[in-house]
């Protein structure tokens, strides 16, 4: 997905860190019901995988991706259900 793509879906991409995998989806839900379909969960925390997984699982019309990546190849997130994936590689 482009950027562009992303910010026809949402104006604002909330970038957030998450500790724990049950904040995951009650917060997706809470951006949806604002208006908010696009969200960057940081690769910060031991959870953020699990957490992306988590929003892609039960929340398929939330473009969840992955922030703070080092490289784009290879990284598990492309696992966990994403729609894109925030790099220093751009």
């Amino acid at each position: 997905m482009t950027a562009v793509e992303l910010f026809n879906i949402s104006p604002v991409v909330p970038v957030v860190v998450l500790e724990r995998v049950a904040d995951a989806v009650p917060l997706a839900e809470a951006l949806l019901e604002g208006g908010v379909g696009v969200m960057e969960v940081t690769l910060r925390s031991d959870a953020a995988l699990e957490c992306i997984e988590a929003i892609a699982k039960v929340i398929p019309e939330m473009n969840v991706g992955a922030g703070t990546v080092i490289t784009n190849s290879g990284t598990p997130a492309t696992l966990a259900g994403m729609a894109f994936i925030n790099t220093e590689e751009g």
